[in-house]
């Protein structure tokens, strides 16, 4: 998703849609955007972190803030999302959300095909 595109459904879901971000000095260390889907689940989505700061896991921190947020809010689901790589399961990604508490789950995926 391009930058356009996110800040569009931003302006058209601005309660749906926050921004999550971990700072240094002003600097973004670690930033996500956090989708609410229904009352009760924040959905992670697009993480990203600075490079110079790999060597402390940002990312670590930032979600550990996310979930505290999310229990504050009265989430009851946190998703993290696939870790699938064009239907190829991510092993290190699998073994880092696992590490941080994080169950996986079967997630069903639907197609609908339109005639018109």
């Amino acid at each position: 998703m391009n930058f356009e595109r996110l800040e569009s459904v931003f302006q058209s879901f601005p309660r749906e849609y926050q921004i999550f971000s971990l700072e240094n000095n002003q600097e973004i260390v670690a930033a996500l955007v956090g989708i609410q889907v229904c009352d009760d689940v924040m959905y992670i989505f697009c993480p990203a972190s600075n490079p110079r700061y790999q060597q402390f896991s940002p990312m670590v921190l930032l979600i550990n803030e996310l979930y505290d947020y999310c229990q504050q809010a009265n989430y009851k689901i946190l998703d993290w999302g696939i870790a699938t790589e064009k239907g190829i399961k991510n092993l290190g990604l699998i073994n880092f959300k696992q590490k941080m508490g994080a169950i996986s789950s079967k997630k069903l995926s639907w197609n609908l095909s339109l005639s018109i």
